[in-house]
């Protein structure tokens, strides 16, 4: 029984399908989230055209293989295109995203340093500092962005509230409260600057 009205069973498709609507529906779904997520933890420069040959393969495959009708991919699309259109824009501009450091002045010494696997990710009003080359370790912490301010406090680990300052200097930090300058910020470079160091980096 066909219980969509006449003037809107266009969308309806055409040939029989074997997987019922809902369930396709749902999978695609379920793709769509995945393809985000892979793109999230993909390096910029990679991620949007992984995400878009990734897309046309599933969806190429996916239809030959019958378990999916052109109609609901192209429906899913939309929705996705429509969703995504309306995220909004990051809290925190071009500072929110992962950065790997690049290099390290400590100020009262003139050393140079050229950290290997430095990384900071900043989202919202929250900063994870990690050594992913050593044993350094990671910490999240409280941030806060005020113009070309950028200040950060509160951080923890797995075994509670970091207390030892010393912990925070591999990440060219020598207080539990440090205010950094933003110095310089676009889509691909970030240099940040406190009394104790200047700190470059380059977008992951």
């Amino acid at each position: 029984m066909n219980i969509l009205p006449g003037w809107i069973r266009f969308i309806e498709p055409e040939k029989g399908f074997a997987v019922p609507l809902i369930i396709q529906f749902l999978l695609l779904e379920i793709a769509v989230d995945s393809l985000k997520l892979a793109s999230l933890n993909t390096p910029g420069s990679l991620g949007m055209s992984l995400s878009v040959v990734g897309a046309l393969i599933l969806g190429e495959f996916a239809i030959k293989t019958e378990w999916f009708v052109p109609e609901t991919i192209l429906y899913i699309a939309i929705v996705t295109m429509v969703m995504t259109g309306c995220d909004k824009a990051p809290v925190n501009g071009k500072l929110d995203g992962m950065w790997k450091m690049t290099g390290m002045e400590i100020k009262h010494t003139g050393e140079i340093r050229e950290p290997e696997r430095i990384f900071f990710c900043i989202e919202l009003h929250s900063i994870e500092v990690s050594d992913k080359g050593g044993n350094a370790g990671t910490f999240i912490g409280h941030m806060e962005k005020r113009g070309n301010k950028m200040m950060v406090e509160r951080f923890v680990d797995g075994t509670g509230v970091l207390e030892d300052d010393e912990r925070l200097k591999p990440f060219g930090m020598n207080r539990l409260k440090t205010d950094f300058n933003i110095e310089h910020v676009t889509d691909n470079r970030l240099v940040l600057s406190s009394d104790y160091a200047r700190l470059s980096f380059k977008r992951f």
